[in-house]
């Protein structure tokens, strides 16, 4: 039995020894180390890059909006949208209260692309979803 790595080592399958590799694809009799799969795989260092990126991008999204979500919750709102979707009320209470929504949540997107951007360009260390959310803005309720 061989395994059959292909897509820079990100595929695997098992296969019979016979068997005639798929295009770009490399056999091996035995589990496969690191350098093995980057001597074989050319673009393997740029696709395990750009999966890191991915799951690093998520993660901090992820915290983003559930830290904006948090923040309209402790309001008495839904959640974000529900907060934002105030913003053209009449009420004397709920429309500063939306717009105050909508002004926060452009500045922490903002905020945080800024910091995913700097990851990206190897400018900044990839911080923690619970050291991200600390650094981003707040809210300014109305009085």
């Amino acid at each position: 039995m061989l395994i059959g790595y292909s897509n820079n080592g990100m595929t695997k399958r098992n296969v019979e020894a016979d068997y005639p590799p798929l295009a770009g694809e490399v056999f091996f009799d035995h589990t496969p180390t690191e350098d093995e799969l980057l001597a074989a795989f050319s673009g393997r260092s740029a696709a395990l890059a750009a999966e890191a990126l991915a799951r690093t991008r998520t993660v901090l999204t992820d915290a983003m909006q559930s830290h904006l979500d948090r923040t309209a919750q402790e309001r008495g709102y839904d959640g974000i949208l529900s907060l934002c979707s105030y913003a053209t009320s009449t009420n004397a209470r709920f429309g500063p209260e939306g717009q105050a929504g909508v002004t926060f949540r452009d500045a922490v997107w903002a905020y945080g692309y800024q910091i995913i951007a700097e990851i990206q360009a190897g400018t900044r260390p990839v911080p923690t979803a619970s050291e991200l959310v600390v650094a981003l803005p707040s809210i300014v309720w109305p009085s």
